[in-house]
């Protein structure tokens, strides 16, 4: 995001969250973009909340970055190694309770059921584990198709409607925590 765009959004007064791989070691903080992502964020009274490595290499890469009075509740990195080289980040954004007779629909993926064995094993009889080609144009379009039929063969999209459950008043901090 550019200091314009930057400043847009800020000086709308609406609360925002930055979430990704920025590619930034911000836990060098001698490194030139290290500083200069501070400055930004500081200049613009941000708030960067993840303090520990993201990465399997070491660096803290993956950032959530918000307005500084939009606290992040219960952050929690969370290594995935089977499922790629950066680590889950898994936290909980402060928001109004929500009426319990309405969801979000979207579309998702049966994660829970996905078998990662079964998966690797059919990749590696697929004409990507077999092909000798310089043609990237034909190895991207494999690879973006036998992917997608793949996954949708093992973990298919189905469409998903999750209501709000409203917390009992016992249900603190700690309880959300332990239950992450």
């Amino acid at each position: 995001m550019n200091s314009r765009r930057c400043l847009t959004v800020y000086a709308t007064n609406c609360k925002f969250v930055v979430i990704g791989d920025l590619n930034v070691h911000v836990d060098d903080f001698g490194d030139a973009r290290t500083i200069q992502l501070n400055d930004v964020i500081d200049s613009y009274g941000l708030k960067q909340h993840v303090s520990s490595s993201t990465h399997n290499c070491g660096h803290t890469l993956d950032l959530i970055i918000t307005t500084d009075d939009f606290p992040l509740q219960y952050l929690r990195v969370r290594d995935v190694a089977s499922l790629s080289d950066h680590k889950c980040l898994q936290f909980q954004l402060p928001g109004n309770s929500a009426d319990s007779t309405t969801g979000v629909t979207f579309t998702s993926r049966n994660w829970s059921q996905f078998d990662v064995d079964a998966f690797e094993a059919e990749l590696a009889t697929s004409q990507l584990a077999v092909a000798h080609t310089d043609d990237v144009d034909w190895l991207f379009d494999e690879y973006d198709s036998y992917l997608r039929q793949l996954l949708d063969k093992r973990a298919p999209k189905r469409e998903v409607t999750r209501r709000p459950r409203r917390h009992a008043l016992w249900f603190d901090g700690d309880c959300s925590l332990a239950k992450m």
